[in-house]
């Protein structure tokens, strides 16, 4: 453990010891006293009174009645570290007179508030500490030093709920807060991370957010001021969600949601900042005041010379429920304010102007507080995009989307130079709808459009805009890394900024005469680029050929793509002057022309070779100038061959010119070729494509080497018709039937009737293909189909005469006696019948009678 050495060399007073029971006076005459010999030995020259022994740790201070003993008696240069358990209660330090360190090793002050007064000129320095209001009911820092000047680094105060820390320090006096942390903390009538009464404040790399101020009358920004005649630096810091939400008694309250700036004298700068979502008071439930302006920064009043200077920051979504979305500036008297803003970027910002105030400027607004009042503004190198003066309760016809200048009369307006200034895409409200065709959307004092002589500026409004927002700032525009490395708040973000896009009206084409400076938002080389940010660029040209690669549609300010005609034909590699990207190659690009073979690349747009210059896979350093690499391009001669296609025979015709790309070739005829069964109908790009068929003659545009293959069409066979007739076969009376019809192959013919044929002992059957043929019999009505001429043949079948029966009768022929035999047999014409005898009683003497019938 270190213990602090309490016996000290002296040359100039009177120093007073304390050893045991007693006080040793060591007088001034006592300059070579060793520190390290035996007290016994010293010589006393006074005893004062009873006293204890002081030792303690200085890396291990346990209280703060040790810890003001050790500020004390301390060195120059000397740190102190706070014990693990150092007790807060009553933590009222007294200013060192020498350079000194606190540790607070990361402890959290639990019990009391820490006061720092007391007139010691050195530096002290307070680490690592921090400080939650949850666990007591007060503001938690107050510094009241008289000189000398106090540093806080690594602090982080929280959830207080009685503002945090108040300052009120000699104007000799410098505090400087870094690398802290102001969060979730609550005020009434004051500020609600910081009260700056007196005194010098720098604050760096430090996050004051989500502090409300509360009250009514009051200035109760995240950080407030009035009458202030210091000078307040702001470097590399984060202002983010910050609300005043102080009410409007009197003449003052509810302005400026991070800074609240009342009868300003001294000197505000900021530098590589950032304010976003910071906000005035108002609501739908409450009547807007007039002083609800300046969503992150408000100056009511400055005047006595005073000044507000804001560099290469980034302002964005900001709200003001009445006038100036991001800032607002009232000046007064004479000598009365200055400001000046460069460098800077303001994006999404919106006033409300609900108050009933038509220039309430969407981003600024500057306001002349009466005619004699000395007020200068300049507003540089700053881009201005998506700004809103107004809203859906507005009466008037709002003037100033980006930025608004009032007055408290006409003949009392403020005014600003403005110059290399980027306006895009700002709006204007008019009786409570969007006015998309203002000529004001972007300062309420003038609706002049300027491309680029000293700003650009309502070059999107009119009824006839020039130019979109896309035309300056890309595809889906929004703050991008953008290649800085600037950084700011207690977790370091980086300062984002809007990209513009290269060879557009932003790019290289300010032609004003106020400097610009020689850097940008970023801190990179500027050249003579219109808003915050520079570009400078290489591009790729495809010179009549075209890159095969995704279009860029998301423009984040390192790569750009266009387009001629839907394909993209220009690659650009995006960084800053001085600075490097690496070369392209050809195939990385996959450039492509047809007819053509990529050589390389040139600066000269008809260049026949290659830059040897130029190497592929090298770093290139961009000048202030976008510079264009031409893709240089050897042109393919080309051959047209004719392909038979199936042909049957012949030869298919040769061509032997070589084609240029673009040149015409005239179509040959088919030459020689055959194909049965086909006829030849021209040439086709594809083998089996017959809808698009290129005649013989006519002319065929060469890109590339080409195959023509011979269209062929199937022949039609001829229509054969048939005749079906009709014979009488015999027919002894009557006509044949006649079919006057003619039939195709396989067409069906109905059968005709016998119609008026006779044949005399015959019955007509139907009809036959062949003569004589009864077995294969057609009837009439049925289907005969039909694939040649046809004759068919009545059939007939001979008519069966009627069956006569004959009887055989005996007749006894003057018989005697008995009777004639009886044949009861029927015989048909020519059959034989059996003759009887006489039978048992013919007789008749030597006669016999035969009948025939």
């Amino acid at each position: 453990m270190k213990l602090k050495n309490m016996l000290k060399k002296t040359t100039a007073f009177t120093m007073v010891l304390t050893l045991g029971i007693m006080t040793v006076i060591i007088p001034a005459s006592a300059d070579n006293i060793d520190p390290n010999s035996n007290a016994s030995n010293l010589p006393l020259t006074d005893v004062k009174m009873e006293a204890s022994i002081q030792n303690y740790a200085i890396d291990n201070i346990q209280n703060v009645t040790e810890l003001n003993d050790a500020l004390l008696s301390a060195n120059n240069g000397d740190e102190f570290t706070l014990s693990a358990n150092f007790d807060t209660s009553n933590f009222n330090i007294t200013m060192p007179k020498v350079d000194v360190t606190i540790n607070g090793n990361n402890i959290t002050s639990t019990k009391d508030k820490l006061t720092i007064s007391g007139d010691g000129s050195g530096k002290l320095t307070i680490k690592n500490l921090t400080f939650d209001g949850t666990l007591f009911p007060r503001n938690l820092v107050t510094v009241s030093n008289t000189k000398g000047s106090i540093i806080f680094d690594n602090v982080v105060l929280k959830n207080g709920n009685d503002g945090v820390m108040d300052i009120s320090a000699q104007d000799t006096s410098q505090i400087v807060i870094k690398n802290s942390l102001f969060d979730h903390n609550t005020s009434s009538n004051s500020g609600s991370a910081i009260t700056l009464r007196t005194g010098n404040l720098t604050i760096n790399n430090t996050t004051i957010s989500n502090n409300i101020g509360t009250g009514a009358g009051y200035e109760c920004g995240a950080i407030a001021t009035k009458s202030y005649k210091g000078t307040l630096t702001i470097n590399n810091s984060l202002f983010e969600n910050n609300v005043n939400q102080c009410y409007n008694t009197s003449v003052v309250g509810g302005g400026g949601g991070a800074l609240s700036m009342h009868y300003l004298e001294g000197n505000v700068s900021v530098n590589q900042s950032i304010f976003r979502g910071n906000k005035t008071n108002g609501g739908e439930s409450m009547n807007t005041a007039s002083t609800y302006d300046g969503g992150a920064i408000y100056v009511f009043d400055g005047k006595g010379g005073g000044s507000l200077n804001i560099d290469s920051s980034t302002f964005d979504s900001n709200f003001a429920y009445d006038d100036g979305g991001a800032i607002m500036i009232q000046a007064t008297g004479f000598p009365g304010f200055k400001s000046t803003i460069s460098n800077s970027t303001f994006i999404n910002n919106t006033a409300l102007g609900e108050s009933g105030g038509n220039r309430s400027g969407g981003a600024i607004q500057f306001f002349k507080n009466g005619g004699l009042t000395s007020f200068n503004n300049s507003i540089t190198g700053s881009t201005f995009y998506n700004n809103t003066a107004g809203g859906p309760k507005t009466n008037v016809e709002q003037r100033g989307g980006a930025v608004g200048l009032s007055g408290t009369s006409a003949f009392a307006m403020a005014s600003a130079s403005t110059s290399g200034n980027l306006f895009i895409g700002n709006n204007v409200f008019s009786n409570g709808s969007l006015s998309t065709a203002s000529s004001y959307k972007d300062v309420s004092s003038t609706s002049t459009t300027d491309t680029g002589k000293n700003n650009i500026i309502n070059v999107d409004g009119g009824a006839t805009p020039q130019y979109s927002v896309s035309d300056l700032l890309g595809s889906n525009p929004r703050l991008r890394k953008n290649l800085t490395s600037i950084t700011a708040g207690y977790n370091p973000e980086l300062v984002m900024t809007l990209p513009i896009i290269p060879d557009s009206l932003a790019d290289n084409n300010y032609k004003g005469s106020t400097s610009l400076g020689a850097t940008d938002q970023r801190s990179l080389k500027r050249d003579k680029d219109l808003g915050a940010v520079s570009v400078t660029s290489l591009g790729y040209d495809a010179n009549g050929g075209q890159l095969n690669i995704s279009e860029i549609t998301d423009y984040t300010g390192l790569e750009y793509t266009t387009l001629t005609d839907g394909l993209i034909t220009r690659l650009y590699s995006i960084a800053y002057t001085d600075g490097s990207v690496n070369i392209y190659s050809g195939s990385s690009l996959k450039i492509t022309r047809p007819g053509y073979i990529f050589k390389g690349w040139s600066r000269d747009k008809n260049a026949t070779e290659p830059d040897p210059t130029i190497t592929p896979g090298t770093d290139f350093i961009l000048t202030d100038l976008t510079t264009i690499f031409y893709a240089v391009w050897e042109e393919v001669e080309h051959k047209l061959t004719y392909d038979g296609n199936g042909n049957t025979a012949g030869v298919a015709p040769t061509d032997s010119n070589t084609y240029q790309t673009g040149q015409k070739a005239t179509l040959l005829g088919k030459n020689s070729l055959v194909r049965d069964g086909y006829t030849f109908k021209g040439w086709s790009l594809v083998k089996d494509d017959a809808n698009n068929t290129l005649a013989e003659g006519s002319d065929y545009i060469m890109n590339l080497d080409t195959t023509l293959f011979a269209v062929w069409e199937k022949d039609i066979d001829p229509i054969v018709e048939f005749k079906l007739t009709y014979d009488g076969n015999g027919n002894t009376a009557g006509v044949a039937p006649i079919d006057n019809n003619t039939y195709q192959a396989g067409q069906k013919a109905t059968l005709l009737g016998k119609g008026g044929l006779v044949r005399s002992g015959y019955s007509f059957k139907g009809w036959s293909l062949v003569k004589d043929d009864t077995a294969n019999i057609l009837t009439e009505g049925s289907l005969y189909e039909m694939n040649a001429d046809t004759k068919l043949f009545a059939v007939w079948e001979k008519d069966i005469d009627p069956i006569v029966e004959f009887k055989l009768t005996y007749d006894g022929n003057g018989n005697t006696a008995g009777t004639a035999p009886v044949d009861n047999t029927l015989y048909q014409a020519g059959q034989k019948a059996t003759l009887l005898g006489k039978g048992i009683f013919f007789v008749r003497d030597t006669h016999s009678k035969v009948g025939v019938l």
